[in-house]
């Protein structure tokens, strides 16, 4: 599938040759780029299955989707559903959804959906990399004004490597997504005050340590690890919950490729785990609140 793609860029230029100050101008232009379509017999086999909690609404158009999306109801229903994620190429793709924020709808997107946002794209992705010159811009290009550089080549090649994002199925749009994994949360300050979590997640947080990541077939491995931190923690209200609503199913175990230790090294905020470990070794909330204040003063000094 073709799709033309209008698009803006800069270029610097001198209004004659007497001047030394580059100015800009805006341009635009137009392209085409391709949208792959997987063709009848190629091969689109479903790598996972993700069994997650979502804000949900129903429907299969978007009429349906905003009907459901009642004026005193933003929410939707918050329920289990089955995400499947399939692979071509070695890329992973979820099939898009209708949304609203954080909700999503039951329904897919219709094809022409990938041509709306390939064009939003093309015109939000520019909009704060072009700011009115400090001069007043009384010179406009002229026959007598030089070309200098221009982005160009570089704004086209942004909108191909989007294009690259999106596949065609089944007259569904598929963007590519990242690996599932499992991730352990704290929150609060122990001892059920907050909680401890075990959530599915397809990026890496930069302030969260790679040991409370687990890839898809460290399931096990996540469980045990959530429940020993909610021990430590004094979470009892969490202990043996874990593991029995979130989960991934692998069904092609050779595309499971995280390795949190070697992909996400470094990473955990000291601070953070500091308060964490002063909340482990408290008998209760007000002795945990009391140690975590402490040491923020003592961070402040």
């Amino acid at each position: 599938m073709f799709i033309d793609v209008p698009y803006v860029y800069k270029q610097d230029y001198l209004p004659t040759k007497r001047h030394k100050i580059p100015r800009y101008r805006i341009l635009e232009s137009e392209i085409r780029v391709e949208i792959p379509e997987i063709k009848e017999g190629e091969k689109f086999p479903t790598a996972f299955v993700v069994h997650d909690y979502f804000s949900v609404y129903d429907g299969n158009t978007w009429d349906e989707y905003l009907k459901n999306r009642t004026e005193n109801d933003h929410s939707g229903d918050y329920r289990m559903m089955d995400i499947e994620i399939r692979t071509y190429n070695g890329k992973l793709y979820q099939a898009r959804r209708f949304n609203y924020g954080s909700a999503i709808g039951t329904g897919f997107c219709p094809v022409e959906d990938v041509v709306t946002d390939m064009r939003r794209f093309a015109k939000n992705a520019v909009s704060n990399d072009f700011r009115m010159p400090e001069y007043s811009e009384r010179e406009q290009f002229s026959e007598k004004s030089i070309a200098l550089l221009d982005d160009r080549e570089n704004r086209i090649s942004c909108i191909r490597k989007k294009a690259d994002d999106f596949l065609i199925f089944n007259g569904k749009i598929w963007e590519e997504c990242s690996e599932p994994m499992y991730v352990v949360m704290t929150f609060g300050l122990g001892h059920n005050h907050g909680g401890t979590g075990m959530f599915i997640e397809y990026d890496y947080n930069s302030n969260i340590s790679a040991k409370n990541y687990f890839n898809a077939l460290q399931r096990i491995e996540a469980i045990a690890y959530a429940n020993m931190i909610a021990e430590k923690r004094g979470d009892t209200n969490d202990i043996g919950k874990f593991g029995k609503t979130e989960d991934i199913t692998v069904l092609m175990p050779e595309m499971v490729s995280r390795n949190p230790i070697k992909d996400h090294p470094n990473c955990g905020d000291p601070f953070l785990e500091k308060l964490e470990s002063i909340i482990e070794g408290s008998d209760d909330v007000l002795t945990a609140g009391i140690g975590v204040m402490a040491a923020a003063f003592l961070s402040l000094r």
